[in-house]
């Protein structure tokens, strides 16, 4: 899918997660984020990855999705289709090799977004829900947001992910590297939510509503208890409950329930960062001057040493009680781990690059280390 509005000030790229299709851009949130990029000037150009295309786990993976690795410009087939799709639109004459490029992805989207952007030097990167492979922010150029949910139970994510996507922005920011990290917070439904689905009035919207409610589904405030999959067990366990849903055709019950999800803050795509995704794209870090869900990196000092390390131990100075220290090596793998330490012992890993991440209730810092023992 592909729309090029007149005097367009840019292309964004727009990447579904694992077992998505580019259609997938078409429905609800994601389309939303559709129409706010070409209602501020931007083309879209949404495509998918080789395995979704061919219905086929090409690399046995278990999983229909864009292979991230590795980053070769040449053998891997998911970025030639990228750099061939866009030599035919500039053969079209409706792009040229000058316009600013842009991506945009959802979960394994959100990585390969990342290191698309790098590797054809896009002018900027966003992952939502992902947060890439710690090796590229070692590298890349590029300005990267990173969009998570603060509830993100996904396995790939959880809270682990979230914490090394904000380490991984921090890394940027330490190199000078434009980079934002934005955390979705739980947010209250409201009787009119549902209504954003096809073929659901406002008066089936409230009945919707009202069932979450009488299951015992909300909190005070209305925000969701529980993830979409819990509300789904329950739908199944006593559908009579649920009247609000009679009738709906599986798609609008899928559509009702990312609602519940985007609420909650679960892995989905959600529409409620588009502004300051779109503020992102069009000038980078120098649109956002204050957030609250941004991490200063300069706010809490923090001081990892010896590096270059020749020793078996890390020592940690930091102005605030320290939680965590862990290392990860070029994979993104974690490698050691210490709780409510000011020390990191590092004797069993092999000399090479580490990333150091020092977790604390302000929230992460991150920096490159240097391990050089010598072994016998």
């Amino acid at each position: 899918y592909f729309s090029f509005p007149p005097n367009s000030k840019g292309v964004v790229y727009l990447l579904h997660g694992s077992g998505g299709s580019a259609k997938g851009w078409l429905s609800l949130e994601n389309r939303q984020l559709v129409n706010d990029l070409l209602a501020n000037r931007f083309a879209v150009l949404i495509t998918e990855a080789e395995e979704a295309t061919l219905n086929t786990d090409l690399n046995a993976d278990g999983k229909l999705r864009w292979t991230t690795n590795p980053i070769d410009t040449i053998n891997n087939v998911d970025y030639l289709n990228i750099k061939a799709l866009t030599d035919t639109f500039v053969q079209r004459g409706l792009m040229t090799t000058a316009t600013p490029r842009y991506s945009v992805g959802m979960s394994n989207g959100g990585s390969f977004s990342i290191n698309l952007s790098t590797i054809y030097k896009f002018k900027a990167g966003v992952s939502y829900c992902a947060q890439g492979n710690a090796p590229i922010f070692l590298v890349t150029q590029t300005p990267i947001q990173f969009c998570m949910q603060s509830q993100d139970n996904n396995e790939n994510v959880g809270q682990q992910g979230n914490a090394n996507a904000l380490a991984n922005a921090n890394v940027l920011a330490n190199r000078g590297v434009c980079s934002r990290f934005l955390s979705n917070k739980p947010n209250p439904l409201y009787p009119q939510r549902f209504a954003r689905v096809a073929g659901i009035t406002l008066a089936r919207s409230q009945l919707i509503f009202n069932n979450l409610q009488n299951n015992n589904c909300l909190l005070p405030n209305k925000v969701p208890k529980i993830a979409a999959d819990s509300v789904l067990s329950l739908i199944q366990a006593t559908p009579t409950n649920w009247t609000g849903l009679a009738g709906l055709t599986n798609k609008q019950i899928s559509d009702v329930l990312s609602q519940v999800n985007c609420a909650f803050t679960d892995h989905q795509f959600f529409s409620d960062y588009n502004k300051r995704t779109i503020a992102f794209l069009n000038q980078q870090c120098s649109t956002i001057s204050s957030n609250s869900d941004l991490f200063d990196h300069k706010k809490n000092a923090v001081k990892i040493f010896p590096n270059p390390v020749g020793s078996d131990f890390l020592t940690v100075e930091s102005q605030e009680e320290i939680l965590s220290i862990s290392a990860y090596n070029l994979l993104g793998q974690l490698v050691a781990l210490s709780q409510k330490s000011t020390i990191l012992d590092i004797s069993q890993l092999p000399n090479g690059i580490y990333s150091v991440a020092v977790l604390s209730k302000s929230g992460v810092v991150a920096q490159q280390v240097v391990l050089f023992k010598d072994k016998p």
